[in-house]
């Protein structure tokens, strides 16, 4: 679960272009730091994990139809 919601904040600032407060605001009042880190984890892991390579491109996918 929370990898999947730290992904949805990556998307939401990347395709969606939200602010880190309203990305916060929307997964249940998260702070700018939580949310910064959430992406920057992200991020680092989507070089190393295939897992976490593979959901992101899920949902990248399925943002494309």
């Amino acid at each position: 679960m929370t990898q999947s919601r730290q992904i949805l904040m990556l998307l939401a600032k990347k395709y969606f272009g939200w602010t880190l407060e309203k990305i916060g605001d929307y997964f249940g009042g998260k702070n700018h730091a939580s949310v910064i880190y959430a992406i920057n984890n992200v991020e680092k892991k989507l070089k190393t994990d295939g897992d976490m390579a593979h959901d992101y491109q899920v949902f990248v996918d399925r943002l494309g139809k």
